[in-house]
């Protein structure tokens, strides 16, 4: 199993770093997947290493959920960025969690991340957030990333779709379908 956690840090010369975590073949009987535990605890341990320890420079943390997911998925992590003294954001994208809009109702990825983007749009000038995705909110996280670079400090994608930038949307599509001929 291979996990990737991407930093893009905007005040280190628009670095972008990695994090992989290898894992291996699970043995009879182990747990064949990363826990949510070791998860939230690699995502710590990473974000420490941005920060100066002494949580002087309190961050701002917007935590995106997955499909079929909602706010609620971050009831671990919250809690603990909390305590260190940082600010904490999990929302619902539009139709989930308890956001009470009608799935019906939601045309486009734009509208779908409405929620994401009203809150970047209302956040100060001055803050910076990072931004937490997770699954298909990799998707979400980037849609605000682009839309409001001078207000991300991170985007931070735990396992995570990370759009490609070099092809079109249907180049994955393209290449399998090209194998079958």
């Amino acid at each position: 199993m291979l996990y990737l956690i991407t930093f893009r840090l905007q005040d280190i010369n628009q670095t972008l770093f990695s994090l992989y975590i290898a894992r291996k073949k699970p043995r009879e009987g182990e747990e064949t997947s990363m826990s949510s535990e070791k998860i939230v605890l690699i995502f710590i341990l990473c974000m420490s290493m941005m920060s100066s320890g002494d949580c002087k420079d309190r961050k701002h943390y917007v935590l995106v959920h997955g499909a079929c997911h909602g706010a609620w998925s971050w009831y671990k992590l919250k809690p603990l960025l909390e305590s260190a003294g940082h600010k904490v954001t999990a929302l619902d994208l539009a139709a989930s969690g308890i956001n009470m809009q009608k799935i019906e109702d939601v045309h486009t990825f734009s509208q779908y991340t409405e929620p994401l983007l009203q809150l970047l749009a209302a956040t100060p000038p001055n803050e910076k957030v990072i931004l937490v995705g997770h699954g298909s909110g990799g998707l979400n996280i980037a849609l605000a990333m682009e839309k409001f670079p001078e207000k991300i400090l991170a985007g931070v994608f735990v396992t995570a779709f990370v759009p490609d930038t070099e092809h079109n949307p249907s180049y994955v599509l393209e290449k399998v379908y090209a194998g079958e001929s």
